[in-house]
């Protein structure tokens, strides 16, 4: 009798270390993960403000890639189309421009600030035999960073996107997320897109002392935190 109950002892002490082990297995699985899916948030500041100061959290970050992840995603669906010299270009860059807005409403646009992908854009993703180069497994997604623009209050998560074309050559650039007053994330310029320079209107209203309060103005209307 008491081997049986020493037997069933052992048994439950296995069973809790077998569930503590694989606790701690799954932290640090969940650990990694994060920290190599781009979940890392370093505030850059242009101006005086501390790591405690961002305003984008870690699931705004995830969100945010994942945004630019389905963007390129709706990109990769012309790959191989005609490119920028193409009849079609105009057509190509006003159903990709419906196409982000109206499923992923990803373009912050106001009266103050339009943002959109401009036929032009396309010229620097033309192959020499004039085709859309846009193939998702080519695109590589950076590490995101915030950066905090002091004269005019105002926060950007910038998100780097690398294409690599088949000669070896890399475009890199950057998408430049907002967050709107109601919380909401919003792409307002980068990466083929064309809108509201954020750090163009900050050194605006660090140099113009004078007219600085327009500015200030200016991204208040803008509407972002």
């Amino acid at each position: 009798m008491e081997k049986k109950r020493w037997d069933k002892k052992k048994k439950k002490i296995f069973i809790i270390s077998l569930s503590a082990l694989i606790l701690v297995l799954i932290g640090g699985i969940t650990f990694f993960s994060l920290k190599d899916g781009n979940s890392q948030n370093t505030l850059n500041p242009v101006g005086n403000k501390t790591e405690e100061d961002r305003i984008f959290s870690k699931d705004d970050i995830t969100k945010a890639t994942l945004l630019t992840q389905q963007f390129i995603d709706i990109l990769s669906q012309y790959d191989g189309k005609p490119g920028y010299l193409s009849k079609e270009i105009d057509q190509t860059s006003n159903e990709i421009n419906e196409k982000v807005n109206q499923q992923l409403k990803l373009f912050y646009n106001t009266n103050y600030s339009i943002s959109s992908i401009p036929t032009i854009a396309f010229n620097s993703m033309t192959s020499d035999n004039n085709t859309l180069r846009l193939n998702r497994n080519l695109f590589v997604i950076g590490m995101a960073e915030e950066v905090y623009y002091k004269t005019i209050n105002v926060h950007e998560l910038i998100i780097p996107v690398t294409y690599t074309f088949e000669n070896g050559n890399q475009f890199v650039h950057k998408i430049h997320f907002v967050k709107i007053n109601n919380g909401e994330l919003k792409v307002i310029k980068g990466f083929i897109v064309e809108g509201r320079d954020i750090k163009k209107l900050n050194n605006e209203a660090t140099m113009d002392s004078l007219n600085q309060q327009k500015y200030i103005n200016e991204a208040k209307e803008i509407g972002i935190q």
